[in-house]
């Protein structure tokens, strides 16, 4: 497991990663069961950040890009079979089509003025504000300072 969060509604959410057998990589628990949820194909691609923002929206961090989902999107069946579903067309994926600068998320966090932070493996760090993104790089040719060596 990569990322597990607990929602302001008590549910807990539990990413993965490859090296878990074939199914699902994304699963909630509810009334004591752990359940697979299927959502859109970039939810089963090692979810490995997952933030709740104020609205009760869920953002999941993968490989194949940043995932939002409304928080009516869910559906869960808890009988002794049971799996949890997202309505795709409750769910917008976010990925360097959109100005995400990798689809490789490492983290989700927001500031106190409402910016989504989202962190990714070799891109940077993205700030997404009114619906655009912004990249912040380190380096010679990034516009995040460089603190101590590197």
């Amino acid at each position: 497991m990569q990322t597990v969060f607990d929602d302001t509604e008590g549910h807990l959410w539990v990413g993965g990663s490859s090296t878990i057998p074939e199914g699902a990589r994304f699963y909630t628990m509810r009334e004591g069961l752990i359940l697979p949820v299927y959502a859109p194909a970039a939810l089963n691609r090692d979810p490995s950040a997952i933030y709740q923002d104020p609205q009760g929206r869920l953002w999941i961090g993968t490989q194949g890009g940043l995932i939002c989902c409304s928080n009516d999107a869910w559906q869960v069946n808890t009988n002794p079979a049971g799996l949890a579903w997202c309505s795709n067309s409750a769910c917008k994926v976010y990925t360097t089509r959109d100005g995400l600068s990798s689809d490789s998320i490492r983290a989700i966090a927001a500031d106190r003025t409402g910016n989504l932070w989202i962190g990714t493996e070799r891109g940077g760090l993205n700030r997404l504000r009114d619906g655009q993104f912004t990249v912040f790089r380190k380096g010679a040719e990034g516009n995040l300072p460089v603190c101590g060596p590197g």
